[in-house]
């Protein structure tokens, strides 16, 4: 029940900012979906990049504090799903890239205990999740640059393995996520109806 309500939820926060017809549509694609998900890991005892190319955003990507996200959230006149994981999951941990106090990107991170569609955390694991970049801060590298500013928390924090997915077929998140130092593991199809998962969830060997 906790899931079919997340995805009410979730549905209801969506459609707030589309036309008649597009929510339609959302609603029919809730009916059935189907999705090819790539699966990466990082092990984090493996040294952890530090490209040239990010170390300009050192002073902007911060670990997010929940009362700065609510102010933000209340200042958008069209706020994305992406900066409402806590409300919808209960999740804490995130990061944000922040300049001129506007927030241009989220990332969350997602435990064993947290609610999770296509992989099993285990302890010492997390998954990093949800990630959105704004339109106008998009192709500066922001995305990569905040991956790894997670991995070096989660390590500082002796978890040993991150995950992070994404559609097979959205090339933007997939270039930011290897250049970020993740490796492929394997790809699983996604499957929902009536908003319900009904394939496995992936886990890996210990």
């Amino acid at each position: 029940m906790k899931a079919v309500a997340r995805n009410i939820r979730l549905f209801c926060s969506q459609a707030r900012t589309l036309s008649i017809f597009d929510t339609a549509s959302l609603f029919i694609r809730a009916l059935f979906k189907s999705e090819r998900i790539f699966i990466y890991s990082k092990e984090l005892d493996a040294p952890i990049n530090s490209s040239p190319s990010h170390s300009g955003f050192d002073d902007f990507i911060i670990k997010g504090n929940p009362d700065e996200l609510e102010k933000a959230r209340k200042s958008m006149e069209l706020l994305p799903w992406e900066f409402c994981c806590d409300l919808y999951d209960g999740v804490e941990d995130f990061f944000i890239y922040r300049k001129n106090g506007e927030i241009g990107h989220i990332s969350w991170i997602y435990y064993k205990d947290d609610p999770n569609r296509i992989i099993k955390v285990h302890d010492g694991e997390g998954e990093i999740k949800y990630s959105l970049t704004l339109p106008q801060f998009r192709g500066k590298g922001i995305y990569p640059a905040t991956l790894i500013a997670i991995q070096k928390y989660l390590r500082e924090h002796g978890h040993r393995r991150v995950y992070i997915c994404a559609k097979h077929d959205n090339l933007p998140s997939i270039k930011g996520i290897e250049k970020a130092g993740f490796k492929f593991v394997t790809n699983i199809n996604l499957i929902k109806i009536m908003g319900i998962q009904v394939n496995k969830k992936y886990a890996a060997g210990h």
